[in-house]
């Protein structure tokens, strides 16, 4: 089954297929409402009914959200020169590109992840099965029970408390209501803004997410100047890929140093936003009219970073989750074999 991401991407592809044929718009929205998967045909139904009354295409996704600010902008961008097509294609390429690094994250956190919860699991067993039914026996005996072995099963009675569970549920609850009051924020409100800076500040998921952003910048200054789009509105579209209010604050300076007459590169520089490799890539591509190779091949590199670094998290987690899995395996066997020593030592 497809994601969103990737069933809007198909569709935006099948559109510029259609449009390129020749097939008006109205008929390409109309066979998308029908062949779209549940979460895009209600969207192209309301989407052709509205372009069928006159109305501008880019006008009508703005109502949708499932289209994004950037988006919406192109069309619009693409119905005024006449390019809307190409438009098309640019941005499903655009989509498709950022659903395949997307999957290369997946892909190289999986097996820790995995490991993980067959840890998890594997602890579970022994701490909830082994232990418990054999203290039975043990007390029947007048064995004594060895600190260590006492200590794991209160712990594992109080991780099985009823009050332990209520504390999990209302930290979970807890979360869910901060998650949704943050994606419910306004974006230029300051609870937003201090959450994304406290995500640009996490230890190594901080570096790896600002660099996400930066590709996605990258790789829509690279669209833009394939279309043709002056630095102002550029700079506007940069905002809406950037998705963190920190990045959009200095993208906003940016754009009021080139509005002053600054050149992008040193605009850049000024506010600090890319680092000093990217922006001497830009200044190369604005001195050599090459900005938008320059700029996919900036997001390129930036994708390969990213790649490397959570391949080396992987490689990483590995050895420290068996390690820590075998320390813990070890000392419950170590818990439930102690009370049978006393035992054989009572009886010699």
């Amino acid at each position: 089954m497809r994601d969103s991401h990737q069933e809007l991407a198909l569709s935006l592809r099948q559109m510029s297929a259609m449009l390129t044929a020749g097939i008006p718009i109205v008929e390409t929205l109309a066979f998308l409402g029908r062949s779209s998967g549940p979460g895009l045909s209600e969207v192209y139904r309301e989407l052709s009914t509205q372009v069928a009354r006159g109305n501008y295409l880019s006008s009508c996704m703005k109502s949708q959200a499932v289209f994004p600010s950037y988006m919406v902008g192109l069309v619009a961008v693409g119905e005024q020169s006449g390019s809307l097509v190409a438009v098309l294609g640019h941005l499903a390429d655009y989509l498709e590109r950022t659903l395949t690094f997307r999957r290369r994250m997946v892909a190289a956190l999986s097996y820790p992840a995995v490991l993980l919860t067959v840890s998890l699991g594997l602890l579970w067993l022994l701490s909830y099965s082994l232990l418990p039914a054999m203290l039975p026996f043990f007390q029947q005996l007048g064995v004594e029970l060895p600190a260590l072995t006492r200590f794991v099963l209160w712990l594992t009675r109080a991780v099985a408390s009823p009050i332990t569970l209520l504390v999990l549920i209302l930290v979970v609850v807890t979360v869910l209501l901060v998650r949704r009051q943050l994606l419910e924020a306004e974006e230029d409100s300051d609870l937003r803004r201090r959450y994304d800076l406290a995500l640009l500040k996490l230890p190594v998921v901080g570096s790896l997410l600002e660099q996400g952003i930066c590709a996605r910048m990258l790789r829509m200054l690279s669209l833009t100047g394939l279309l043709g789009l002056d630095l102002s509105r550029t700079l506007r579209l940069l905002e809406g890929v950037a998705g963190n209010r920190v990045v959009v604050e200095k993208l906003l300076l940016v754009r009021e140093d080139v509005f002053e007459g600054c050149a992008l590169s040193q605009a850049l520089t000024n506010r600090q936003l890319f680092n000093r490799a990217v922006q001497a890539m830009v200044r190369v591509g604005e001195e050599t009219g090459r900005l938008p190779r320059m700029s996919e091949l900036m997001a390129g590199l930036y994708d390969q970073d990213i790649e490397l670094s959570l391949t080396r998290i992987s490689a990483l987690a590995e050895p420290l989750i068996l390690g820590l899995t075998s320390l813990l395996v070890g000392t419950l066997c170590v818990a439930t074999m102690l009370p049978w020593i006393n035992l054989m030592q009572g009886l010699v």
